[in-house]
């Protein structure tokens, strides 16, 4: 059976390659934490450090007596937990395994294929995450900022403003936003378009302006009024961890073919919710101009092209 040539190590680590270009948030949020992840229910243990005071040095006095200082102080420390509270599988059959281990055009495509969705679902729960446990707010659900090519920019200085206060490391910093915002972005020379080859797609970084890394993503949704929300903070404000942990190969009982199955688990946390702003935001002409059309009926019950 084609089976017993499956090699786990080549889809698992294929796929684990290939969720690390394909996560948008993922990509951009603290991924040091993920050490070795056994299970569901795992905890990783983040260890905080307090703020050091900054004293005033004594001035000399008259004798030229030496100087003191104070005695050491404590710095406080706290522990966070991350728990990988998350775990998804995928379950598809193939044919034989063997032969699309072998074929350099197949086998792409079912690792892209299990990759979908697990990098949508993984990206949706770090933004669940960041909304829910943001430190603070532009605008509101019911008055939302609306957004346009004239007003786009000043805007994302307002929240460069407020990471600024909050005292948010400048390296790191991103904002992302959903498609509808880059035809925005791409008429205003202010920000700088990366382009998407290399790296610039793989990671999500498609756009720079006022120290932001901005990015698109297609998990951040528009209701019909083109109200959603955007993220911006830092690369250190959010941990997430995940695991490809177990791919294995098995032969479809009720069919002539091998199928293989994968589990995936994860976690997020937000460590410093005053460095994640959420913007609650209306993208003015949010609509894409392109309505979708029903396949055209053929004389022999098939489909024809749709015309747009």
């Amino acid at each position: 059976m084609s089976i017993d040539n499956f090699i786990p190590n080549l889809w698992s680590g294929q796929i684990q390659k290939k969720l690390r270009n394909e996560l948008v948030f993922g990509g951009l949020v603290n991924r040091r934490y993920e050490g070795e992840l056994k299970r569901k229910g795992d905890t990783v243990t983040i260890f905080t450090v307090g703020e050091t005071t900054i004293k005033d040095m004594k001035p000399r006095n008259a004798k030229g007596a030496p100087r003191t200082i104070d005695d050491p102080e404590g710095i406080a420390t706290g522990k966070i937990s991350l728990v990988v509270d998350q775990e998804k599988y995928f379950n598809v059959g193939i044919d034989d395994v063997d032969a699309i281990q072998r074929n350099a055009d197949l086998f792409p495509e079912y690792i892209d294929s299990a990759v979908y969705g697990l990098k949508s679902a993984m990206d949706k729960h770090i933004i669940d995450k960041m909304i829910k446990e943001a430190g603070s707010e532009l605008g509101t659900k019911d008055s939302p900022v609306v957004l346009t090519a004239e007003n786009m920019y000043n805007e994302i200085l307002k929240l460069k403003i407020a990471l600024d206060r909050a005292n948010a490391p400048q390296v790191g910093r991103f904002l992302v936003m959903p498609p509808e915002a880059e035809g925005i972005l791409l008429s205003d020379n202010r920000f700088i378009y990366v382009g998407t080859g290399g790296n610039a797609l793989a990671n999500g970084r498609l756009f720079k302006a006022s120290g932001f890394d901005i990015a698109i993503s297609n998990d951040l949704t528009l209701d019909t009024d083109g109200k959603c929300k955007i993220i911006a903070s830092n690369r250190e404000s959010t941990a997430f961890v995940e695991q490809i942990l177990h791919i294995e190969p098995y032969r479809v009982e009720k069919a002539f073919s091998d199928a293989v199955k994968g589990l995936a688990v994860y976690g997020c946390k937000v460590i410093r919710p005053e460095h994640v702003i959420k913007a609650n935001v209306k993208i003015e002409s949010s609509g894409t101009g392109v309505k979708p059309t029903k396949p055209q009926q053929t004389n022999g019950g098939g489909t024809g092209k749709s015309k747009i």
